[in-house]
């Protein structure tokens, strides 16, 4: 509305007077309209669009509230289409230019309104598409469905190969007791109607959501059923992406984003991985399939690690065994972790990967607990299995740095701890 001129920015309520029959008012960036005219009578009292407050029957007003709604659309379109005419003369063509720029959304919103209003078929399509995707994404998101990608092979195929890439896509469901992924839940009946999809589709989809940050990739059982502007699951229900290249197309999902995982936590976050699997089986699988990172990226390996146990099988909050009974040291470890990645997030743009894998290890030679690991525990591996990697890794030539060289006075031997971690 601002970017057609039919409202001035404001912050809070402004009210126009330019048509006498009803009144917009704005309160921020939400417009409704109130009606001064009597547009609505029944043979008891005059009545506002809605339902009769004295008969509770609605029928009576169902036309008188299509006129009204009719009335003000058309006007309000027949204004904007004014303004995108009206010759600028006396007006600086740089403000509507910036105005749009500021709410570009608001063009879309009028050609939806004229849609809308040429085709009225089109809208309910729309909304019925939309709504039938957005309940296929919600079932995929609760049942820990999702498309994981990646350049490294295990001999295993994908349903989804992009365009001019060696990525190689799987779309499934993780089954915790089997450790590996079962088809898309509803296939291959889903293909058929009224659903009308299909594995590809949905991989291809989601795939080039992925690769533009469109935030319905990470949420994609939230609903936005809305005829403004165009929405991903119009096209097609959507799966959570788990795109790494230090993983396979075979079992959990240990890392998602870049060797750091950095799109890890936002990608555990999206679906209740915590509760459904077993801690030990989960912790011993990420440790073999990101093995090869404990000699060369001891920094990688530790901050992938946290995500598995804080992000994915034991979250704060969630009331597991470790956290309850502090197994493991849970609390101490979860600790070190927030200063781990805190390092990581505050430096991964200045440092290069041998001073953070310095520094991460410095961090974890001090406030990591259970370094030793348990030889009686093997089916419980938790962090003293985690910290026997790194000890015995490449955190090896900063093992009790802490104590030889900074517990008893920061650089009494060459101590170069960083400070506030």
């Amino acid at each position: 509305m601002q970017a057609f001129g039919l409202m001035e920015r404001s912050v809070g309520k402004k009210r126009s007077d330019s048509n006498n029959e009803w009144k917009m008012q704005q309160m921020d960036d939400i417009f409704t309209v109130d009606v001064s005219k009597t547009y609505f009578k029944n043979w008891i009292k005059d009545e506002k669009c809605g339902k009769d407050g004295y008969i509770n029957n609605q029928a009576d007003n169902q036309w008188s509230c299509a006129d009204l709604l009719h009335k003000v659309t058309r006007g309000i379109l027949d204004k904007m289409e004014g303004k995108i005419r009206e010759p600028h003369k006396e007006r600086d063509p740089r403000l509507l230019a910036q105005l749009i720029h500021d709410m570009y959304s608001t063009y879309w919103n009028f050609i939806a309104f004229r849609t809308w209003e040429n085709y009225p078929g089109a809208l309910k399509e729309k909304l019925y598409t939309n709504m039938k995707h957005s309940l296929v994404s919600k079932a995929y998101q609760d049942q820990q469905c999702l498309l994981k990608c990646t350049r490294k092979q295990d001999g295993r195929q994908g349903v989804y190969h992009p365009p001019s890439s060696s990525v190689d896509c799987l779309a499934g469901c993780f089954d915790p007791l089997d450790r590996d992924f079962e088809r898309l839940y509803g296939f291959p009946k889903a293909e058929r109607p009224p659903w009308n999809i299909t594995e590809r589709r949905i991989a291809e989809v989601s795939y080039a959501s992925y690769l533009r940050r469109d935030p319905n990739v990470w949420r994609p059982g939230d609903f936005h059923l809305t005829p403004y502007g165009n929405n991903v699951k119009d096209l097609s229900p959507i799966l959570t992406v788990c795109s790494s290249d230090e993983i396979t197309l075979s079992g959990f999902p240990c890392t998602c984003g870049d060797k750091y995982g950095s799109e890890s936590r936002v990608f555990f976050e999206t679906s209740p991985w915590f509760g459904t699997h077993e801690v030990g089986k989960t912790i011993h699988e990420c440790r073999g399939n990101l093995r090869h990172l404990v000699n060369s990226s001891p920094g990688a390996y530790l901050i992938n690690m946290c995500h598995i146990v804080y992000s994915a099988v034991a979250p704060d909050g969630t009331h597991s065994a470790q956290e309850q009974k502090d197994g493991f040291h849970w609390g101490e470890n979860k600790e070190m972790c927030e200063k781990v990645v805190k390092f990581w997030r505050d430096h991964r743009k200045g440092y290069s990967d041998a001073m953070m894998n310095k520094k991460i290890c410095m961090i974890w030679d001090r406030r990591a607990k259970d370094k030793h690991r348990d030889i009686h525990s093997s089916k419980k591996e938790e962090w003293s299995h985690i910290n026997h990697d790194l000890r015995h890794g490449g955190c090896s030539p900063w093992y009790k740095s802490w104590d030889h060289s900074c517990k008893k006075g920061k650089n009494s031997h060459g101590c170069d701890y960083p400070d506030g971690y």
